[in-house]
């Protein structure tokens, strides 16, 4: 499993860590149950970045929500690659390169 987050804070786990635990909790509560789990995370950064732009929370609330955010998408990257290997980074990397693109850098990172 590959982090797309990368724990910062001393307080967080390291990456082995936090890999080991995301893995851990696709363990123990199953495919569907994270699955839902990501749409209700998904949901709850929507409504957090529309109350931030009507000024009616922090962006610290809308952070809050990102980490969920991120710390989901790792376990469904998880699952998918349980069942498709590599598919993920593969879509990431054709992705990056059509944002890399758009940019216009043409030259590909080392």
């Amino acid at each position: 499993m590959k982090l797309y987050f990368k724990p910062t804070d001393h307080r967080n786990p390291d990456s082995e860590e936090a890999t080991l635990l995301l893995i851990e909790a696709v363990d123990k509560w199953g495919t569907e149950d994270q699955l839902r789990m990501a749409q209700e995370e998904a949901g709850e950064l929507i409504a957090a970045i529309n109350q931030y732009l009507r000024q009616r929370i922090p962006l610290l609330d809308v952070a809050e929500e990102v980490a969920d955010v991120l710390i989901m998408a790792s376990q469904v990257a998880e699952i998918i690659d349980r069942s498709s290997p590599g598919l993920v980074d593969s879509l990431l990397g054709q992705k990056l390169h059509r944002l890399r693109t758009r940019l216009g850098n043409k030259t590909e990172p080392k």
